[in-house]
């Protein structure tokens, strides 16, 4: 597993989001030599064979798509190398900008979901709860591999009927068994990007919450307790599954 980071910095200001204690600033990076980004992972393809690379991960390159246009350069060449997997994730609904690209089986659209009233307090500038799925109903449709990330699962009031009932939604809106996986998360942040965002947001709960360090792999990762981090899983793997989700697609962060 690789990252590649083409355009750092994200359009939209999540309350939760780690690039805020990331940058400096809120302006956006974009490196226009795309060819090269391209050629360093097939490099690194040649050299093991088999390679999966997140495009959009310290940014969301389908909400910018119209203007760069990264994604549909990396389709193309996904069709030209089978053994390389791309994955693109997203949370806006940004779809129409590659429907006219041809689907490839190793270029995975990942689209991360959260409650509508998550959205709104939380992720007030991206894609509605609706529009969201709406992309992915097209895209699944289209025949496109698609992701759904129930992540980063926020332990707000009620937080296990909110986002029950977000399963349900997709239940019945989406073909879900077209959906190629499911992964969930609990909000976790490293601890300089969090004490970096505590001082600029002072009065939000998300950064006043008594985290802790769980994972001792991971001493400088702050999230919920173990205990929590679990139920979380647990909850929604349950419902998933109880709806009829294969169990080995859905995978927990």
């Amino acid at each position: 597993f690789y990252y590649n980071a083409m355009i750092l910095n994200c359009l939209y200001d999540c309350s939760y989001c780690y690039l805020q204690g990331m940058f400096n600033s809120a302006n956006l990076l974009v490196f226009v030599n795309v060819e090269d980004f391209i050629n360093a992972a097939l490099d690194k393809l040649a050299e093991l064979n088999s390679l999966l690379v997140s495009i959009s991960y310290d940014t969301d390159l389908l909400a910018l798509e119209n203007i760069a246009g990264f994604n549909a350069k990396w389709i193309e060449t996904c069709h030209k190398h089978p053994a390389l997997v791309v994955d693109s994730r997203t949370k806006s609904a940004n779809y129409a900008a590659i429907k006219n690209c041809k689907p490839a089986d190793n270029f995975i659209l990942a689209w991360t979901l959260s409650p509508e009233s998550i959205v709104n307090q939380y992720e007030p500038m991206t894609a509605s709860l609706k529009g969201r799925i709406k992309s992915i109903a097209n895209a699944l449709n289209d025949g496109w591999q698609v992701r759904i990330c129930i992540d980063p699962v926020l332990l707000v009031p009620d937080w296990q009927d909110l986002y029950l009932e977000l399963i349900d939604q997709l239940y019945a809106q989406l073909p879900m068994d077209k959906v190629n996986a499911i992964t969930i998360g609990g909000f976790r942040i490293h601890q300089d990007y969090f004490k970096k965002i505590k001082n600029l947001r002072t009065k939000d709960w998300l950064f006043n919450y008594p985290y802790s360090t769980p994972d001792a792999n991971a001493p400088k990762m702050m999230s919920y307790s173990k205990e929590k981090m679990e139920e979380i899983t647990e909850l929604l793997k349950s419902k998933l599954t109880d709806k009829g989700f294969k169990q080995d697609r859905i995978f927990a962060c």
